[in-house]
């Protein structure tokens, strides 16, 4: 269907999509495949004839017809938990059998009439499907080169009732996708030789519109869509119920097929479709797919939450973060709304006096059910301010012991981490936190995949205050940068949403710097906040011993180092010296900054200060230097020293003072940066100076008497928050044990 339009060739304009009958499918197939100007094939009332009747379309009608209650996607993967001595279609048999008689007796157990829920275990239309699935794969492998399928595996995907589907013409990064629809609208394909190329290349895979106002509401967001597509293409076709569609996608060719789910799947409708895709993608592709949606789950049977809490267990609870228009809400609202059997309490925090968040919660229909409970926490964060009304409605809802689960979104600007503190069971000062009453079980950070970069490389270090919708307060002196991080790196789960508003090579890009900030997440993507409920509540995932090792910055401590990704350039190294730094020259280190690095931390050493160490945080183009604890070396008895200390601190003339950096960025010049830095420490004839000597030397680093170092000041880097939000962060600085212990690698 449609002229690849290579820029080495003339356009051409081409007669409409190729139609065929099943019995040619293959020969259409190769034509696919060897022709560069054709770019789909639609092979007309494919399933009837390959079944031999209507009944298999007759049944998917029937199964979607329950509407919500049969709201499902099932994937195989060739191998994945198949049994010893299976082929892929006996594992694929037995797999559907397995997950329809799962659903039968989901909708037996809510209360589905018997006659309905028999539907879902029909084994004669699951053999149809098993018979449809062959013949798919045998057009597919038609025209497949026999060298390169030995390394490729069939995935497989069913939907049922899917909405929010993806309405926005977009193309796949595949070789060759079949895709057929057995119930509901089929898939729209572009016309291409009448796609406006420039346009479309030129969004990069985005809507400009959408991009630059992330809170439109969804149907606001249909009609730009709309709009948007018929800007892209002014001829479509729309495929019909039966049909079989192939498509050649981005790796056969530049300009391959576009195509979009139909309007009644998208954003807020109720969908009535039953969709089939076929892919055949290489082994490494594979797993990246087993590993997104099937990590954590059970070898034998689906991880699903609990449906009920005695009286006597701790109160389950998933904490939402995330900056601004991350799409925190949208995920909380699709959470409500799906079909997940639990009693659930909502907690909304919003700096504003009007809690926004909560009233769109409330305004979305049928959020809320008649045993749910919101409460609403505004005019200040919970991280802080609110800390202590968050822990009396926490004991509250624990109290009345009639919910299954607790969700807590928490306000754009708060930091996750001293949300999660909030459930130890004391602060070690004798008073009593959540521990006793709760458990947190998920951590979730969402993470706008179209504007995070933006707003993490936000110009002259911007605050939260100088962006006065945030709602921070004027003594919060946090840039946007710093929080940012702060989100990303506690987080055991990260939702990457509106993946759908930007590139596969941006995300690709974005996923990987997540991982180099927090490797040990598990990282999710979304379109409006559509996430399956079971990766978000009672995962029993989140370890406050674990959450406190989690930042990629201590993992490479550590040694353990996450791999470079050289397609994107994004790296990580650590700095180590064993001799001080020149107070003068690390000032003028710090003054001109390290371009490429997005995230810097660690511990260093000034031969001006013997006594404390200092640390550095960076975060995009915010840099913070704050002191830390005494060094153990001289201040506490080697005795007491931490086991597992480095043998070498023991027997060193400075014992355990050192320099420990951690950089991660794009495009470094490494050793430009080790360079500059070993320039900033003590020359050899300074070294033998001695401390003695070096106590002489000005200190632009020195702290005031409030504790904030005049340098930092100077700098107009980031000081320590007053109030309440300064106690949070000198509970995660200042103990010997934390500073010197956490952050010294294992000997």
């Amino acid at each position: 269907w449609a002229e690849s339009r290579r820029t080495d060739m003339p356009p051409t304009i081409l007669g409409p999509v190729l139609l065929g009958q099943a019995d040619v499918a293959c020969t259409l197939m190769k034509d696919l495949t060897e022709k560069p100007q054709l770019n789909a094939e639609v092979v007309n009332n494919f399933v009837n004839q390959i079944c031999h009747g209507d009944e298999l379309l007759i049944w998917a009608q029937n199964y979607c017809s329950l509407a919500e209650v049969v709201q499902n996607q099932f994937c195989y993967y060739e191998g994945y938990k198949a049994q010893a001595g299976e082929t892929f279609v006996q594992q694929l048999h037995r797999q559907m059998e397995e997950h329809f008689q799962e659903c039968a007796r989901s909708l037996r157990n809510q209360g589905v009439p018997e006659e309905s829920a028999n539907l879902s275990e029909s084994s004669s239309a699951i053999q149809a499907l098993s018979v449809l699935f062959q013949h798919m794969m045998k057009v597919h492998e038609s025209a497949a080169d026999s060298a390169a399928i030995e390394n490729q595996r069939w995935k497989i995907r069913l939907e049922v009732n899917q909405n929010g589907a993806c309405t926005k013409y977009h193309d796949d990064f595949v070789a060759i996708r079949l895709v057929a629809s057995l119930a509901g609208d089929g898939t729209v394909l572009a016309d291409n030789a009448s796609v406006d190329w420039e346009y479309y290349d030129s969004c990069q895979g985005a809507i400009p519109e959408l991009a630059e106002h992330t809170d439109t509401s969804a149907v606001e967001a249909s009609r730009i869509i709309e709009a948007w597509n018929r800007r892209v293409t002014t001829s479509e076709m729309m495929t019909r119920c039966g049909d079989l569609t192939i498509m050649k996608g981005g790796k056969l060719t530049n300009r391959p097929c576009l195509h979009r789910a139909p309007y009644s799947a998208g954003e807020g409708m109720q969908a009535v479709r039953f969709l089939i895709t076929v892919d055949r993608i290489p082994q490494t592709e594979l797993n990246e797919f087993i590993d997104m949606e099937q990590e954590d789950s059970d070898e034998d049977e689906q991880v699903c939450p609990k449906t009920n809490i005695d009286s006597g267990e701790l109160l389950p609870v998933t904490v939402l973060s995330g900056f601004l228009g991350a799409g925190k809400t949208s995920l909380l609202t699709h959470v409500l709304q799906s079909q997940h059997g639990l009693r659930i309490a909502v907690i909304v925090n919003d700096m504003a006096e009007v809690n926004i968040d909560a009233a769109l919660v409330k305004n979305s229909a049928a959020a809320l059910s008649s045993q749910d409970k919101m409460i609403e926490m505004q005019n200040g964060c919970i991280c802080c301010t609110l800390r202590g009304d968050l822990i009396e409605n926490v004991d509250k809802l624990a109290a009345e012991h009639r919910f299954d689960y607790l969700i807590i979104e928490s306000t754009g600007i708060s930091e996750p981490m001293p949300v999660a503190t909030t459930f130890a069971h004391d602060d070690g000062h004798g008073q009593k936190l959540l521990g006793n009453v709760a458990r947190l079980d998920t951590l979730v950070t969402v993470v706008d995949a179209k504007h995070f970069l933006r707003e993490y490389n936000a110009v002259r270090r911007q605050k939260l205050v100088d962006r006065r919708e945030l709602g921070a307060e004027q003594t919060d002196q946090r840039t946007i940068a710093n929080l940012l991080v702060d989100q990303v790196e506690c987080a055991n789960v990260l939702v990457l949403n509106k993946v759908d508003l930007t590139s596969k090579r941006e995300i690709a890009r974005l996923e990987i710097l997540l991982n180099k900030l927090n490797p040990k997440a598990r990282i999710i993507h979304s379109i409006f906040g559509k996430v399956d409920p079971t990766l978000l509540l009672n995962t029993h995932s989140f370890d406050m011993a674990q959450a406190e090792q989690m930042p990629g910055w201590f993992q490479e401590l550590l040694g353990n180092h996450v791999p470079e990704s050289q397609e994107y350039n994004i790296a990580s190294f650590v700095f180590r010296a064993s001799r001080p730094f020149h107070p003068k020259r690390l000032d003028r280190l710090l003054s001109s900054g390290f371009s490429d690095v997005l995230r810097s931390k660690g511990m260093i050493w000034i031969a001006c200060d013997h006594r404390f160490c200092l640390l550095w945080g960076q975060a995009g183009t915010s840099m913070r230097i704050e002191q830390g604890g005494p060094w153990f070396h001289g201040s506490v008895d080697p005795s007491q020293w931490p086991t597992d200390m480095s043998a070498e601190y023991r027997t060193a003339t400075y014992g355990d003072r050192r320099q420990e950096l951690v950089f991660i960025g794009t495009d470094m010049n490494e050793a430009h940066i080790r360079k500059r830095l070993e320039s900033a420490l003590v020359s050899d004839q300074e070294f033998n100076h001695g401390h003695d000597h070096w106590a002489s030397w000005p200190n632009p680093f020195a702290t005031s008497d409030e504790g904030t170092s005049n340098k930092i000041q100077k700098l107009g880097l980031k000081r320590p928050r007053s109030g309440k939000h300064a106690e949070v962060q000198v509970m995660k600085k200042t103990t010997t044990s934390e500073v010197c212990t956490k952050a010294a690698p294992k000997s």
